[in-house]
Order: C-alpha cells, then structure tokens, then sequence
C-alpha cells in the first residue's frame, strides 16, 4: 500500500472549516439582532416582553434559515463539483475501460471535502477500478475502510470484495 493511499482511506470527507464558517455567521448575525433588541429597548422600554420575545423569535428561526440554506447550497456545490464530475469519469471508463484514465479522474477529486457518504462513494469507485488493474491489496485496504459507514455501500463493499477471492 502506498503512502498516499493511507492519507486517501483515513481522510474523511467531512470540511471543519467550512462549518466554521457557518458557526461564524450565526454568532455576527445574533450580535446584530442583539443591537437591534437594544436599541428597540431604549427607545420602547415598555415593549420589554414583546420584543425580547420577537428577540428570541427571531434569532432561532433565522439561525435555523440560514442552517437550512448553507446546507442546500452545500449539497449544490457537491453534486456540482464531486459527484457530477466522479460520475462523469466513472462512465467514461464504462465505457472505454481506460482504467488510468479513471484513476487519475478521481484522483483530480481527492483533494475536495464532500462529506462522508461521498466519500465513501469515491473510495468504492477507486477500490473497483484497483480491482480492474489487479491491484488487490491496494483494493482491500479501501473496500475495508468503507465496511459500516453506509449499509446501502456495504452492499456494494461485499460485491466488491467477493471480486477480490
């Protein structure tokens, strides 16, 4: 197994940063209702109960809206930028059965963070085509690390690793 296989079965798909990002935007945007609930309380001071109730109103719905709408416009960009482009390689080397070709194609991807369960679709499709070269052991070692993370894959994992017998 080679080192740079290692990294590729231990990574998970899964981008810290980006959920940094999010937890970031959160915090300044309740800062921001916050200056609004105190400027409404200076100036209405009567109104306490009301706008700490629209406050509090406010806060967890647009938090969750915007939860909601970073995690559609993540699920967009992966279709976009991994899984369209993986299918795309996968079916060209259906095709052509070019296994170099597919191999370097999916290692044009590897660098990205989809999340877990595209991960593991890239791990299934890279351990296939190791198959398809006779790289067996290189195979197993992915087949492997997939194994739990998603019983629909698993099934698809056990098709693959009856190949490797």
């Amino acid at each position: 197994m080679l080192n740079n296989d290692k990294q590729l079965i231990d990574k998970d798909g899964n981008d810290s940063h980006h959920y940094r990002k999010v937890v970031l935007i959160i915090i300044i945007w309740s800062v921001f209702l916050t200056v609004i609930l105190g400027f409404i309380l200076v100036h209405f001071p009567d109104k306490f109960i009301q706008s700490t109730v629209i406050y509090a109103l406010l806060v967890v719905v647009s938090d969750i809206a915007i939860m909601l709408i970073d995690t559609l416009n993540q699920h967009r960009q992966m279709i976009k930028q991994f899984l369209q482009p993986m299918n795309d390689f996968v079916h060209t080397y259906q095709q052509n059965h070019d296994a170099q070709q597919l191999m370097e194609g999916l290692l044009s991807l590897s660098y990205l963070k989809p999340g877990n369960k595209a991960w593991a679709v890239w791990k299934l499709n890279f351990a296939t085509v190791l198959i398809d070269t006779g790289e067996t052991e290189r195979a197993e070692a992915f087949l492997v690390s997939i194994i739990g993370l998603n019983a629909e894959l698993d099934v698809h994992v056990q098709v693959q690793m009856e190949r490797l017998k």
